[in-house]
């Protein structure tokens, strides 16, 4: 396979780095990033100080990383995502005394 002259990955990447492996991948975007932070005061800092300087490591990032996988994304699509959600444990006994009563009918 040959290498992406590219600051990310392929689309035909088969697994998602670690977040380790993605820093290192985007090193040069990330060092430009910290050197722009060093660079702001304390009030460019609310204003928007570095944003293009994030943008380009932010998409390096997550092209290297996969889609957003940070612990409360992760977390989100748990509870909020298309998996089908249980029901509260006394709506569950209800549900399991229903079947209960269905097998013996």
């Amino acid at each position: 396979m040959a290498e992406s002259t590219s600051a990310g990955p392929t689309k035909a990447q088969a697994e998602p780095k670690t977040k380790e492996e993605a820093l290192a991948a985007c090193v040069e975007q990330h060092a430009a990033l910290i050197d722009c932070f060093k660079t702001c005061n304390f009030v460019s800092s609310f204003t928007g100080c570095c944003n293009e300087e994030h943008k380009v490591f932010w998409e390096c990032y997550t092209a290297e990383r996969g889609t957003n996988q940070t612990r409360i994304t992760s977390w989100l699509n748990d509870y909020f995502g298309d998996k089908p959600k249980q029901p509260p444990a006394q709506e569950q006994q209800q549900q399991q005394q229903q079947q209960q009563q269905d097998r013996r009918l």
